[in-house]
C-alpha cells in the first residue's frame, strides 16, 4: 500500500481540510457544552479536538515532505498507509457527529440557559435582572422593546433604567398603553440581584374606566328610582289626605246642617251629640294639619311613650328622609315596648350620631338587665328585615344592658326597594 507522505498534494489537502472540519466541530461541541454546564461532555470534546489538532499537525508535514528525523512516532504515522489515515478520520468524524448530536438533544430535553431565555423572550411581560452596580444579567425582548417604547434608547444598564423609571409604578407611554413596573430585590448563589418586571395593565384600566361609568349610571338610575318612588308615595299621600279632607267637609256640611235643624227643633239632646261629632271632626282636621310637619313621626313616638309610662330622652335629633325617619321611629317604637313590657324600664334613651356616608343611632333603657342573649323574634325579627332591605345593619347586645343600634346608609347610598 502507499505511504501516506507519497500521495499527491491533492490528497494531502482533502485530508488537511477533513480534518479541519472535524477540529471546528469538536470546538463547537466543546464550547456548547460548557454553555450547558455539561463539564465532562465539554472536556471530551476539547480531548478529541486536541486529538484532530495533532493529526492536522502531522497531515501538514506530509503534505510539505517534511519527515521528522529525530521522531520515530511522527515519521511512523507518516509512513503508514493512506488506509489507516482515512479509517482513523471516519472514527473522528463519527466522534464529532455523536457530540453534536449529543449537544442537540440535550437542548431539546432538558432545561438549559438558552431554553430559560428563549422561554423569559417569549412572555409578554417584561423581566429585567441586575446587580448593584447596573450590570445586566438577563433582559428580555419585551422590557428591551419597552425601553424603545418608554427612552427611545436600548436598556444597557439596570440602575440607569431604574432612574428612568423615577418610582413610579404605573407608566403610560406615547401611545396610551399603561404599564406598571415593580421592583424586587433578592440574593442568588449569595449575589445582590434586583428584579423589575413591568406588566401590560391597558386592558384593565379599559375595564376600570367601563365599569365605572356603568356604576355612575347605575348610581344615576337609582337617583331616579328613588326620586320616583317618593314622587308616588307622595302622590298617595296627597291623595289619601284629599280624599279625607273631601269626606270631613261633608260630614262638616251635614253636622252643621243638622245642628241648624236641631237648634230650629230646640232639642238641646240631640244638639249635644251633634256638637261632639264636630269637636270630632275638628280634632281630626287639626291632626291632619299636624302630619304635614316634619315632626309627624317623632310625635307620635312621644304620644306612645306617654301612653306606656316611659319618658324618652333624644340627644341629637335626626334630619332624615320619610323612609329613614319611619324605619327609625319603627326602631324606636319596638325597642320601648320591649322595654316596659320585658324590663319594667321608666326611662328611654336615644343617642345618634351622623358621618358623611352613615346614619346611626342606639336605644337603651334603665330597665331589668337581661341574663342571657336577645333572641331576635317578632318584632325585632321584622326590624332587622326592614333595616337590611335599604341597606342598613343593626345589632342588639345585653350587656352591660340592653342596647339596640341600626346603622342607615344616607339617601343617596340606600338601596332602591
Amino acid at each position: 500500500m502507499t505511504p501516506f507522505f507519497t500521495l499527491p498534494y491533492t490528497a494531502h489537502g482533502f485530508f488537511s481540510t477533513w480534518t479541519v472540519l472535524i477540529s471546528i466541530g469538536f470546538v463547537f461541541c466543546a464550547v456548547y457544552a460548557a454553555y450547558q454546564l455539561r463539564v465532562w461532555s465539554s472536556v471530551l470534546s476539547a480531548v478529541l479536538f486536541l486529538l484532530a489538532y495533532m493529526t492536522f499537525s502531522t497531515l501538514k508535514m506530509a503534505s510539505e515532505h517534511m519527515l521528522v528525523l529525530d521522531s520515530n512516532i511522527v515519521n511512523n504515522l507518516l509512513s503508514l498507509p493512506h488506509v489507516f489515515h482515512a479509517a482513523f478520520l471516519i472514527l473522528l468524524s463519527l466522534a464529532c457527529v455523536v457530540q453534536c448530536r449529543a449537544v442537540y438533544r440535550y437542548d431539546k430535553t432538558h432545561i438549559t440557559p438558552k431554553s430559560v431565555k428563549q422561554a423569559a423572550d417569549d412572555l409578554t411581560t417584561g423581566l429585567l435582572y441586575y446587580h448593584d452596580n447596573g450590570q445586566i444579567r438577563m433582559i428580555n425582548h419585551k422590557m428591551n422593546d419597552l425601553s424603545f417604547v418608554l427612552f427611545g434608547h436600548a436598556l444597557l444598564n439596570g440602575k440607569t433604567f431604574e432612574d428612568e423609571l423615577g418610582g413610579e409604578k404605573i407608566i403610560t407611554a406615547k401611545d396610551g398603553k399603561k404599564y406598571r413596573f415593580t421592583k424586587r430585590d433578592f440574593f442568588f448563589k449569595g449575589i445582590s440581584l434586583h428584579e423589575i418586571t413591568a406588566e401590560d395593565v391597558t386592558e384593565l384600566y379599559l375595564k376600570i374606566d367601563a365599569l365605572r361609568a356603568e356604576n355612575e349610571q347605575l348610581c344615576e338610575h337609582n337617583r331616579h328610582m328613588r326620586d320616583y318612588g317618593e314622587k308616588i308615595d307622595e302622590m298617595i299621600t296627597r291623595e289619601e289626605k284629599l280624599n279625607a279632607k273631601v269626606y270631613i267637609h261633608d260630614e262638616m256640611n251635614r253636622l252643621l246642617l243638622s245642628i241648624d235643624n236641631a237648634i230650629r227643633r230646640n232639642d238641646n239632646k240631640e244638639k249635644a251629640a251633634l256638637l261632639n261629632e264636630l269637636q270630632k271632626n275638628i280634632l281630626i282636621l287639626c291632626m291632619e294639619a299636624d302630619s304635614e310637619t316634619d315632626n309627624e313621626y317623632l310625635a307620635d313616638l312621644y304620644e306612645l311613650s306617654a301612653r306606656i309610662g316611659i319618658t324618652v330622652h333624644m340627644k341629637n335629633q335626626p334630619k332624615l328622609s320619610n323612609e329613614q325617619m319611619r324605619i327609625f321611629v319603627l326602631a324606636a317604637e319596638e325597642s320601648m315596648v320591649n322595654a316596659v313590657k320585658h324590663a319594667n324600664a321608666k326611662q328611654f334613651y336615644i343617642e345618634s350620631s351622623a358621618t358623611e356616608n352613615f346614619f346611626s343611632a342606639s336605644f337603651s333603657n334603665d330597665g331589668t338587665v337581661p341574663t342571657q342573649p336577645v333572641h331576635e323574634v317578632g318584632g325585632l325579627h321584622d326590624l332587622r328585615h326592614r333595616i337590611e332591605a335599604v341597606g342598613g345593619q343593626m345589632s342588639v347586645s345585653y350587656q352591660p344592658q340592653f342596647t339596640l343600634k341600626i346603622i342607615l346608609p344616607k339617601e343617596e347610598d340606600a338601596y332602591v326597594i
